[in-house]
């Protein structure tokens, strides 16, 4: 698993940056992987992992193509900790699957996570799906994971608030993976959905 090339990510950043960096959704991130070999689960969690270990921590740049980003440990529990540096525990890592429509959906936990409190929503949802739908144009065919948060330290801020997202979802007709992260800090107005 890599890195898509520098002008596959490119575009989808440009892709991205026109469609929602108006709105300054800072809290929002994401990385996208080329995927040659899926292993199903196993290419999820190592997604999520290479994501976290490309962080930039603080001030300071990681070397992105170092594996001592993130530290491997067989703690149970990370609330305790301060998020960095980032520890993780990947045998504590439990994703579960959504379908397409839960997590699309108005009140699905991605589109939710995205959208909610926000005041006048109406051009952003119509930007918001626009762009999703060029991201992932076949949804119906995507294999889409939610994460638990509790198997790390870079998760500690958004447990102490409201919670976190996090996402990967592959798609097998471009062979990528997308790991999507959105840690809660704002009241959240409406039900969700799961």
């Amino acid at each position: 698993m890599e890195f898509l090339n520098e002008e596959e990510m490119e575009k989808l950043i440009h892709k991205w940056s026109n469609r929602m960096g108006k709105y300054q959704i800072l809290y929002l991130d994401h990385a996208f992987f080329r995927v040659t070999n899926y292993q199903e689960e196993e290419s999820h969690k190592q997604a999520i992992l290479q994501f976290l270990n490309n962080k930039d921590h603080h001030s300071y740049k990681k070397d992105s193509r170092s594996t001592n980003n993130i530290i491997f440990s067989e703690l149970l529990s990370f609330d305790h900790l301060e998020q960095y540096p980032i520890l993780v525990n990947p045998a504590l890592m439990r994703g579960s699957n959504l379908s397409y429509s839960d997590f699309f959906g108005d009140y699905g936990h991605y589109t939710h996570g995205f959208l909610y409190g926000r005041g006048d929503r109406s051009s952003e949802e119509k930007d918001f799906y626009r762009l999703n739908k060029e991201l992932f144009p076949e949804q119906e065919r995507l294999v889409i994971r939610e994460w638990n948060d509790d198997w790390s330290t870079f998760f500690c801020m958004g447990r102490r608030h409201k919670g976190n997202r996090l996402f990967t979802v592959y798609d097998p007709q471009q062979k990528r993976i997308t790991v999507i992260y959105i840690p809660l800090v704002e009241e959240e107005p409406y039900e969700i959905i799961g």
